[in-house]
């Protein structure tokens, strides 16, 4: 970096107009960027089964807009009852965004005649009248364990939102319309309960408590990273140079994004915290480079170039390695991580040069003269003990050595039980009524959400074929058995309704007693398509991937019985859940891609495999640590997991690289192994400690938040950077001396 050095040192002000020219690219780029809060396109991929999705949600609307409002009381068939249930259907019909409502109001019955009359009686019917219409519900196959619990004192109204992929502005509105109709129908029922659940509530609920807590722990996490860096800091100089640069980072990352068409959501909104984190401790190192040289007497200006010179190499290894590592996302099998890993690689380079170009221009500026030190003064405080500390290292250097490589080894054999695992209410902040209302649900019908079977016919064949109607029962039959599944509900079950006696082939002519948009949610003719639902519970992968492998096995046998049937489990439940653990084994594989990455980089930037093969340990050891913390807890691999591994790699990557840099700087003045551990030690153990305590706070006030997937970052952040820090100032020093050899014992002079 000798060239760039040069160029900073002769061309300081075109160093900062570069950086202002690039940060006004940015700054238009961060007013095209837009935000992107549609649940579904996260998991968007380009395979079959979310094409399959995109057309069930075409033929027979989409599965996930459902707001459940829970009514309970002791008895729902009861005069207060009827008034609210009829009330409250008719007030969410008329709500503008509601496509329809679906409640015991809009059951419909056959006594004997050819025509239907409503299930529910009137708000005025008399006790016996209710206790018949109650005994009429618990037999009727479209309510009994679907709209009406067990006990008869649940029951559920369900308002259906028009359209499909709804962005969480439009939800916001929806919900808020919901709530409001609830309200007002049923103000004076003092008995009657009424509380709203549902995918559309529930997404709203997890958005808002998110946008929520960054904006909060942001800021605080800010605010005590800053406190902290004052006190190790001491001036207000070089803490300003760092954040600065930390701070700068992050903007041209939104910058970037704008530029690309990237939208923010759910994942890309942590990029820029991860760029930050990256960048604060390149930062770092860079500015306690030049207060150290500013202590001994050089110009500000001489301090900063000073810091390129020595440790660009080592924060553009860390940049590359980081970048080529995450960029292999780009080959994933679903979109929205494709874009993110091209994105962080493009956001990791500009990283490097934000920081590169930022830290020594605002140091050159904000580094005031400091007051020399002499040797003793140097090594009093910290220095005396640090020195202590890598000197019992190296002595001991075969011990601590063989602790470092067994404790990775017996960490990764815990951590290898972690398995990914995906849930809807997995981000919900525990105690909100959606999510409580979502577990009773679990509990009176089976779950709240929905899983389907998509049946397609062959061309000549058309309902009621009587395979056809054998396929379906064969589906409903699988769903009934699976413990996984509840209530199913195939157009069979409407055909159950009809009057008369005879198979459902031959109730199929009387379908169009029904309402249309009743059979419209099960069986489309024209199209050679029927739909079977059913209920599932909002449970972890442990128990709903097996589940759903035992079902796929089910209709993979019912499809080779009757050739030329397309059946397939469908629906957005199944595919988000898919596709999340697509997209969480993926950025496992990334992670594992990263590591190998690095591995080549170094051996090949060092020119030695043996120091390529050191940085495997301190690099690998947070990863192993936190998975194995994870599973020692008994939590499941989840997406904001593998985000908080991403911040631990590179962290690791970055002192790492800086370490052994130094390392390599102080063995060619005597080829003393030794010696040059120690000066490396003390000349970059500081920075270590700095970036280490300073994140340290910022990340520990997510153990505040109400969101367990936040809690979830914090910890492996805390846990990482704790293993992290052990690795580069434990283990590696003594693996340097190890696998290096001694070579002669010199004392020579230690420059801190």
């Amino acid at each position: 970096m000798e060239w760039f050095a040069g160029i900073f040192t002769r061309h300081r002000p075109w160093v900062g107009a570069f950086l202002a020219a690039l940060s006004l690219l940015f700054l238009f780029g961060l007013s095209r960027l837009s935000i992107d809060d549609v649940p579904s396109s996260i998991f968007r991929s380009d395979d079959e089964d979310f094409a399959r999705l995109e057309q069930l949600f075409r033929d027979f609307g989409s599965d996930d807009n459902d707001c459940i409002v829970v009514l309970e009381a002791e008895t729902v068939f009861s005069p207060e009852g009827v008034r609210a249930i009829r009330e409250l259907d008719k007030r969410l019909t008329e709500l503008e965004g509601v496509s329809e409502a679906v409640s015991l109001a809009d059951v419909p019955v056959f006594d004997g005649g050819l025509l239907p009359r409503p299930l529910l009686p009137p708000a005025d019917a008399g006790p016996e009248e209710l206790a018949q219409a109650r005994e009429r519900a618990a037999q009727h196959p479209l309510v009994a364990g679907r709209l009406l619990s067990d006990d008869g004192a649940t029951t559920i109204v369900v308002a259906r939102l028009e359209g499909a992929h709804l962005p969480v502005a439009t939800l916001r509105t929806q919900v808020d319309a919901v709530r409001q109709a609830i309200a007002e129908a049923t103000a004076g029922s003092g008995t009657l309960r009424a509380r709203l659940t549902g995918v559309p509530a529930i997404r709203v609920v997890i958005f808002e408590a998110i946008a929520r807590e960054q904006k909060l722990f942001s800021a605080l996490g800010a605010l005590l990273s800053f406190a902290v860096g004052i006190a190790i800091f001491r001036r207000l100089g070089p803490l300003l140079s760092v954040s600065g640069a930390s701070i700068l980072a992050g903007f041209w990352a939104l910058g970037l994004m704008g530029l690309m068409g990237q939208p923010m959501n759910l994942l890309t909104t942590e990029l820029p915290l991860l760029v930050i984190v990256i960048a604060f401790t390149d930062a770092v190192h860079l500015m306690i480079d030049a207060e150290r040289r500013r202590r001994e007497g050089l110009s500000p200006m001489d301090s900063c170039a000073h810091a390129i010179r020595h440790l660009g190499l080592p924060c553009a290894l860390t940049s590359l390695t980081t970048a080529v590592g995450f960029g292999s996302l780009a080959v994933s099998r679903i979109e929205v991580m494709q874009r993110f890993g091209m994105l962080f690689a493009a956001a990791v380079g500009m990283t490097f040069v934000a920081v590169l170009t930022s830290v020594p221009l605002f140091a050159s500026f904000l580094l005031e003269r400091l007051p020399p030190t002499s040797m003793a003064e140097r090594f009093s405080g910290l220095h005396g003990p640090a020195e202590r500390l890598v000197r019992w290292i190296v002595r001991h250097a075969r011990g601590v050595g063989a602790s470092g490589v067994l404790l990775t080894i017996a960490l990764l054999f815990v951590a290898l039980q972690l398995v990914p695992d995906n849930r809807l209410t997995e981000s919900t902040p525990r105690g909100d009524e959606a999510v409580e209302v979502l577990l009773d649900l679990e509990q009176s019908f089976g779950g709240a959400l929905t899983a389907a079977v998509l049946v397609e016919w062959p061309e000549g064949r058309a309902f009621p074929d009587p395979e056809v109607v054998a396929v379906l029962e064969a589906v409903r039959r699988t769903l009934d058995e699976s413990e996984f599944t509840r209530a199913p509900l195939s157009v069979l079950d409407l055909l159950s309704l009809l009057p008369g006696d005879g198979s459902p082939v031959a109730r199929a002519g009387r379908l169009d007693l029904l309402p249309a948009d009743l059979v419209g949610r099960f069986l489309r003719s024209d199209l050679r398509r029927a739909l079977v639902t059913a209920h599932i519970p909002d449970e972890g992968s442990a128990v709903a991937d097996p589940a759903y492998a035992a079902l796929e096995d089910e209709l993979a046998a019912i499809r080779a019985a009757h050739p030329g049937f397309s059946v397939h489990l469908t629906g957005t439940g199944y595919v988000a859940r898919r596709n999340v653990n697509v997209m969480i084994g993926d950025f496992a594989a990334g992670l594992m891609l990263a590591a190998a990455v690095i591995f080549v980089v170094l051996t090949a930037a060092f020119r030695s495999f043996v120091l390529g093969a050191i940085s495997v340990l301190p690099n690998a050891l947070p990863l192993v640590a936190a998975a194995a913390v994870l599973v020692l807890l008994g939590v499941e691999l989840q997406i904001v997991s593998v985000l908080a591994f991403t911040v631990c790699l590179g962290i690791a990557v970055d002192d790492t690289i800086h370490l052994i840099t130094r390392f390599k700087r102080e063995l060619a003045l005597d080829g003393n192994v030794e010696e040059a551990v120690v000066r490396a030690f003390l000349g970059v153990g500081r920075a270590l400690v700095v970036t280490t305590v300073v994140l340290l706070a910022g990340f520990g006030v997510m153990f505040l938040s109400a969101i367990p997937t936040s809690r979830l970052f914090g910890l492996i952040a805390v846990v990482g950077l704790l293993t992290a820090l052990l690795g580069d100032l434990f283990f590696l020093p003594a693996l340097l001396v190890v696998c290096l050899g001694r070579r002669t014992r010199v004392r020579s002079r230690v420059r801190p």
